[in-house]
């Protein structure tokens, strides 16, 4: 089967403590720096959709926490291009430079596993509508198969970000939910979106990158996903 690859850079600033709040002024403050100088993202058409996607797919561009400190990973070879100019562009404008910075870059290819991998997903968003669907089951079994269903689901939008036609007839993808548990506290996206979270422990056929995040508001780091 031919799948698509890709590279993915992640960039973490361990001088710059987060927290949730942190790190939605955080983004702000980006948005201001590319749109100030979007001429110097030569080469990226429209960089500041690349950083603040409002078209609901998926973000390319994603910030997060990771150990307590601000962390921004892109997706993609014009992705990765915007991420590098901007963090050029946060050294020269800004007066406090980072020194202790962590860089990570990762080739990943699409495919799929002989033997089911587990994963971790934390802080994964539902939208209203599955939220509803979903708070009115008690049969543990009957959820469970609502999250595995939705979990595929939101493979599709990275699939399309990496310009891939899923065949259904030649692979089937498989997603079990192991455990989950649903956050007693509702969590709020960067428009201020207030949306129910999981944490779920999943099984799946499809190999993802390491570097991964699904569900809603991933660009503000929701919908972590780790190897077990």
């Amino acid at each position: 089967m031919n799948t698509p690859k890709t590279k993915i850079h992640q960039i973490t600033l361990y001088d710059i403590p987060m927290n949730k709040d942190g790190l939605r002024k955080f983004m702000s403050r980006t948005f201001q720096l590319v749109e100030q100088h979007a001429g110097a993202f030569k080469g990226v058409p429209a960089p500041l959709d690349l950083f603040h996607d409002k078209s609901h797919h998926y973000s390319g561009i994603q910030f997060g926490i990771v150990d307590g400190a601000v962390s921004v990973r892109a997706y993609g070879k014009t992705e990765i291009k915007a991420l590098k100019i901007w963090w050029q562009l946060y050294r020269k404008h800004y007066a406090f430079k980072p020194e202790n910075v962590q860089v990570i870059q990762e080739k990943y290819r699409l495919g799929f596993l002989p033997q089911p991998q587990t994963y971790r997903l934390t802080d994964f968003l539902v939208s209203k509508s599955k939220y509803k669907e979903l708070n009115g089951l008690e049969d543990e079994e009957s959820i469970k198969k609502i999250l595995s269903e939705y979990i595929v689901a939101n493979f599709f939008p990275f699939f399309n970000h990496l310009n891939y036609h899923h065949d259904r007839k030649q692979q089937e993808i498989v997603v079990n939910v192991l455990h989950y548990k649903r956050q007693k506290k509702m969590q709020h996206t960067f428009r201020d979106y207030k949306r129910q979270a999981y944490n779920i422990v999943f099984e799946s056929n499809l190999r993802l990158p390491h570097l991964f995040r699904m569900g809603e508001a991933t660009a503000l780091g929701y919908g972590n996903i780790k190897y077990l």
